[in-house]
């Protein structure tokens, strides 16, 4: 990860809220079924920043037909109260999650260990070949 900022609970939190897409893992890469889903991936994201749009922007192989995109989403805070196991006293969480709207059009994925593992690769990869993995 560039920083910290997109960090995620393994096995409890989603990935994609936000990303570095030079170390994104395969799993996080969708394949677009047709130009439908992508104008409703596009929607999606239709109100963030012109920067925000043009890093989620779909990309296209040679293909025009088939289209790819981060499995991203966008976020909210909830809160969630427990007790104190002790005192009784309420204890208030904030917890980020995915807005509800959010269209079917793909599982998101959970953070998981393997991402890590995965983006340490990338970077040795790029130090000792001197070359980005991907263009």
């Amino acid at each position: 990860l560039i920083d910290l900022d997109a960090a995620a609970k393994i096995g409890e939190d989603f990935a994609g809220e936000k990303y570095s897409s030079g170390v994104l893992p395969p799993e996080m890469i969708y394949q677009l079924a047709d130009y439908k889903e992508k104008e409703k991936y596009i929607s999606y994201f239709q109100y963030q920043d012109e920067e925000e749009q043009r890093k989620r922007s779909p990309k296209f192989s040679t293909n025009p037909a088939h289209g790819y995109a981060v499995r991203s989403f966008l976020g909210q805070d909830i809160e969630e109260t427990s007790q104190h196991p002790e005192t009784g006293t309420d204890i208030i969480h904030t917890k980020r999650v995915p807005k509800t709207e959010k269209s079917s059009m793909y599982e998101l994925v959970r953070a998981d260990s393997s991402f890590d593992v995965w983006s340490f690769g990338v970077l040795l990869y790029t130090m000792c070949s001197k070359e980005t993995l991907f263009r």
